[in-house]
């Protein structure tokens, strides 16, 4: 019996598009593509196009102030512009899983990698 499974994460890269639906609104679509990347649960490799790649953790990144209080009323300015960037090395290219703060606590969004976003 084999307990050394290692669990995966997988995503999808998708082609943002406008489509016209009947009601005449515009609406962004996200198309998947075939590309998928899988990254161990332990974040040590990557599968991406059929090939394993190491990852190697780089640093991180906190973008904004997600206790910034408004100057005109006593609330906190919670944005998207308020986001951490955790940054992996996967060869000559950078792997980075973005969060955005939604008030409380950061929360996954999505993985830009190699030009491609993840979701």
């Amino acid at each position: 019996m084999n307990n050394n499974k290692i669990k995966f994460y997988k995503f999808l890269s998708g082609i943002p598009r406008t489509a016209n639906i009947d009601d005449g609104y515009n609406y962004m679509l996200l198309d998947n593509t075939s590309i998928d990347l899988l990254i161990a649960e332990d974040k040590s490799f990557i599968i991406y196009e059929k090939t394993k790649l190491p990852l190697s953790f780089v640093k991180v990144v906190y973008i904004g102030d997600p206790n910034a209080e408004s100057t005109k009323a006593p609330i906190k300015l919670v944005q998207r512009d308020v986001s951490m960037q955790v940054i992996y090395r996967v060869k000559e290219r950078d792997l980075c899983m973005i969060y955005f703060h939604d008030g409380k606590n950061y929360k996954f969004s999505h993985i830009t990698f190699s030009n491609r976003e993840f979701r």
